[in-house]
This record gives structure tokens, C-alpha cells and sequence, in this order.
């Protein structure tokens, strides 16, 4: 799960993950993104949406989602 900011300070968390499901042949093997909030307290993410974004198509190729926090810009 990784912050994403705009230029007024606003900021949401994206969550990737790459999907394998022998069965449900929509979410196969992707890599998909859900976009919301973090409480913080109770460490719980949020969702915006409860159906999840497709980031790029894998079909049984690697794909896994990475990411990471500028330290100086963040």
C-alpha cells in the first residue's frame, strides 16, 4: 500500500495486488489496484470502490506491482 498526494496535500492510498484465481476467469492473473483511505488507528484500509482496477494485463506472465515513497519529495 503505498500514499499517493496531489499538490494540495490531499492524499489517498492505492493497494496493488496481483490476482490468481484458478476459477473466476475475469480477475485471472492480473494486476489490479483498489484506490481509498488508511485509518491509521486501526490500520484499515478503505476502499473508494469495492470492484478492483486493472493496472496491466499478466495472463500467466510476471507482473507483480511494486512501488515506493520518494523520501524527498513523498
Amino acid at each position: 500500500m503505498l500514499p499517493v498526494s496531489d499538490d494540495k496535500g490531499n492524499t489517498k492510498y492505492v493497494f496493488l495486488f496481483m490476482s490468481y484465481f484458478n476459477k473466476e476467469e475475469k480477475y485471472q492473473v492480473d494486476t489490479y489496484f483498489y484506490l481509498g483511505e488508511f485509518d491509521k488507528k486501526n490500520l484499515w484500509f478503505i476502499p473508494d470502490s469495492l470492484e478492483p482496477q486493472l493496472l496491466d494485463y499478466g495472463k500467466f506472465k510476471f507482473s507483480g506491482p511494486s512501488g515506493f515513497v520518494d523520501p524527498v519529495t513523498n
